[in-house]
């Protein structure tokens, strides 16, 4: 699974940091508030994604995002 490592690593109510692909290589935080594996191709040769629901904290807008790109700033304590 792509992103596994980091899927793994972080939980929901962890604030994460990650940067955009493809936009500008501003450091966005926010805080996840679920995680989900998609799942793409042919049944039998699915490729499976790590992905991330976060609350971007700089515009309170909810974002989905790669498990991949995520480290994690602070884990959640509850």
């Amino acid at each position: 699974m792509l992103g596994e490592v980091n899927f793994s690593r972080i939980s929901v109510g962890d604030l994460i940091s990650w940067t955009e692909i493809g936009k500008e290589n501003r450091k966005r935080k926010g805080i996840v508030l679920k995680k989900y594996v998609l799942g793409y191709g042919e049944s039998h040769r699915q490729r499976k994604i790590a992905m991330l629901k976060v609350v971007d904290g700089s515009c309170n807008t909810i974002v989905n995002i790669l498990a991949l790109n995520a480290k994690i700033e602070s884990k959640s304590t509850t």
